[in-house]
């Protein structure tokens, strides 16, 4: 609260989100610790976030709704911010601002860390799809980085933790290829 109150100009302000895993969790989950995010600052300062750890100032979301049509797939609240900002919104970071929150026993596997890596990709690749220009060398970026990062999965073979984060990433990157390419978002939740 006293990051959001410290700058008036600010609309929200995002923080780290530590999971928190089972007992029961695999080694390698622990190690490589997917489930936790961070809020996401470029060069350019922070232009989205998501609703995890987020403090917003009630009025800036007069008028502003989720896209209910993201409901089930996921990245509604990244879309909103998304929005915001591009209406001129102003986010900041509270680094000690930590939320723990418990990971499911469910969620504690590769291919639900992958498929919803895939689905963020597509959130951010939405962010692209101004012009055909951008959108040809997001694509070009995207698919270069997912092949970089299918590379590292055989190198890194031999660590559990790492082969995961690096497939992991690779799945992010192929959900951003794949919704340059006109892909819709498939179904992630309910």
């Amino acid at each position: 609260m006293a990051a959001l109150n410290a700058d008036p100009r600010l609309v929200a302000v995002f923080g780290p989100v530590r999971a928190l895993y089972p007992e029961h969790a695999p080694a390698w989950a622990r190690k490589a610790d997917l489930h936790s995010t961070e809020p996401v600052i470029t060069p350019a300062g922070v232009d989205t976030g998501y609703t995890s750890n987020a403090m917003v100032r009630a009025n800036a979301l007069a008028g502003q709704r989720f896209d209910e049509a993201l409901g089930r797939s996921g990245g509604e609240d990244t879309d909103l911010f998304t929005r915001l900002h591009k209406q001129g919104a102003r986010y900041g970071v509270a680094p000690k601002a930590i939320v723990f929150e418990a990971v499911a026993s469910d969620r504690l596997n590769t291919r639900w860390l992958a498929t919803r890596a895939f689905r963020s990709g597509q959130t951010h690749a939405r962010r692209f799809l101004a012009g055909i220009n951008t959108r040809t060398r997001a694509f070009a970026v995207a698919a270069a980085k997912c092949l970089y990062c299918m590379a590292l999965t055989l190198l890194y073979a031999g660590s559990p933790s790492q082969w995961r984060r690096a497939w992991v990433r690779a799945s992010l990157h192929a959900g951003a290829a794949a919704r340059l390419c006109g892909f819709r978002e498939g179904r992630l939740y309910g």
